[in-house]
């Protein structure tokens, strides 16, 4: 019987040989310990030997490096307890490793704390598989919340408010309340949430949870448009391979808390992005 890991490397087998290969800086089973120069100078997101323990009898994540460059599209899939979700929380600092660094637009964000650790976060938008929008704000207050707790002055607001509604295609429903729109709706909202203060990078931790097919394939393409028109760069988790084959760049896949395999798109797929 395969264990875990194995079964969890065979379970991409088919994206590493249709869509993707090997990175040549890591070996299954074993990541790399260093990446090139060139690869760290393009970087936006730098992970360091990051480790993270739940509690004493129990690791998250085990000496993970991990470098993903400017307008990528990064999956991070794997089991239940995989670790992912974490990973995710460590890039923005809502979970701080406990050792190693996590760099992002060239801020240490290990370093920082306080005021300067929240500039920092402010490069990084963050989508869940729950919408959390406050249900007593309308639409547009959702989307307009992290501006507010940014300062930022109501003309600039407003812009930026119509910019995204516009984008994300919710003139029709900005001034109704979460509870009288849809599920997708909602995600899209949220989608407008995490980008209100133009960040660098998006965080989405499994964003198409409980989506129907089409519905999925929608906030995928807004993903796309996204990535591309604004040169977002996309850290994604997901349980489902489809997602993965529709938007990624590039796949890592962790088990128990290690990086077990990181393989990038193949030059001759014919989806293949230009970057």
């Amino acid at each position: 019987m395969l264990d875990q890991a194995q079964f969890l490397i065979s379970s991409v087998d088919y994206i590493n040989n249709v869509i993707f290969s090997v990175d040549s800086g890591y070996q299954r089973g074993k990541a790399a310990s260093t990446a090139s120069p060139s690869t760290i100078r393009y970087a936006v997101i730098i992970i360091d030997s990051v480790n993270k323990l739940l509690d004493p009898q129990a690791t998250a994540l085990r000496n993970i490096s991990l470098h993903v460059t400017k307008g990528e599209a990064l999956a991070i899939i794997g089991r239940a307890g995989a670790g992912k979700s974490t990973l995710l929380r460590c890039i923005n600092m809502l979970a701080r490793p406990d050792s190693g660094r996590v760099v992002v637009d060239g801020r240490d964000l290990t370093a920082l704390s306080g005021h300067d650790l929240r500039l920092g976060q402010r490069e990084i938008g963050m989508v869940l598989d729950r919408d959390n929008l406050l249900s007593n704000r309308t639409v547009r207050d959702n989307i307009a919340l992290p501006l507010e707790f940014k300062g930022s002055q109501n003309i600039g607001i407003r812009a930026q408010l119509d910019m995204l509604i516009n984008l994300l295609d919710l003139g029709e429903i900005e001034y109704a309340y979460p509870s009288d729109v849809t599920r997708v709706q909602r995600q899209r909202v949220a989608i407008a949430r995490a980008l209100a203060t133009t960040p660098k990078v998006l965080l989405c931790d499994d964003a198409t949870s409980g989506l129907d097919p089409e519905d999925t394939k929608s906030i995928l393409s807004l993903l796309k448009v996204i990535n591309a028109a604004f040169g977002v760069t996309l850290v994604l988790v997901s349980k489902d391979l489809q997602v993965v084959k529709e938007i990624a760049d590039r796949v890592a896949v962790l088990d128990h808390g290690n990086l077990w395999n990181l393989a990038v798109r193949l030059m001759c797929s014919q989806s293949l992005r230009m970057r």
